[in-house]
């Protein structure tokens, strides 16, 4: 699945994918550093944060995939919280691979323009069986 995602929205809620790994791949028409060097945009957004949870096995995928309110109560009852989450900045043509069963969310976007062909854009490809469900 791809996305273009506009500036200031929340992005993709907390969630766990059907399958065995998770592979993004982040592209953009940024110049070099240009969003590094933007001092108006707040620290740990624009990436994905990963939590140390994995979905339980036998989940339903619709109870680790689309219900974030409930996920997000049972990490907090584990003590996973977001701000405790791995935080893996934006940079363009990055590739990130993960466990797919970690709980994992868009970092709030703060993107440094408006422009439709600039924005970020995320490239997600799923491989293999998941254990859950």
């Amino acid at each position: 699945a791809a996305q273009r995602r506009a500036n200031l929205t929340k992005g993709i809620a907390v969630h766990a994918d059907n399958s065995a790994i998770n592979v993004n791949i982040w592209l953009t028409e940024l110049e070099d550093g240009e969003l590094e060097d933007d001092r108006s945009i707040p620290p740990r957004s624009n990436g994905l944060l990963i939590r140390r949870t994995e979905a339980p096995l036998g989940s339903a995928f619709s109870d680790v995939n689309s219900n974030s309110i409930k996920i997000e109560r049972y990490l907090q009852d584990r003590g996973d919280f977001r701000e405790n989450a791995t935080f893996v900045p934006y940079r363009g043509n990055r590739c990130i691979l993960f466990d797919s069963r970690l709980f994992h969310e868009t970092a709030p976007l703060h993107w440094p323009t408006e422009a439709w062909s600039r924005r970020r854009i995320n490239l997600t490809l799923l491989f293999g069986l998941p254990s859950f469900g």
